[in-house]
């Protein structure tokens, strides 16, 4: 498989998620902590069977979990819509 070089714009809570991530597993590069995070990513949604589609608006109230409190589903409804209207066009 090859690597694909490419440049992506992130919120600085990703940036900060990503570092600490690499920061935890003593890894040299970023680019293998965000590899490493998208396959935890991947497995942990195999496990749950959960279909994550960003591109449905009703994105919350399809994956939201039994424990979840209306608050939280809220607060990540606010940002994932904040995450939307901050991408470049």
């Amino acid at each position: 498989m090859s690597k694909k070089s490419s440049t992506i714009h992130i919120e600085q809570c990703f940036w900060d998620l990503i570092e600490d991530y690499q920061n935890a597993n003593g890894m040299d590069s970023r680019n293998l902590a965000i590899e490493c995070l998208l396959s935890e990513f991947k497995a942990l949604k195999s496990l749950t069977q959960i279909s994550f589609n960003v591109n449905q608006s009703n994105l919350i109230d399809k994956h939201t979990t039994k424990n979840s409190t209306p608050q939280q589903e809220d607060l990540l409804k606010q940002k994932l819509l904040q995450m939307e209207d901050d991408m470049p066009d």
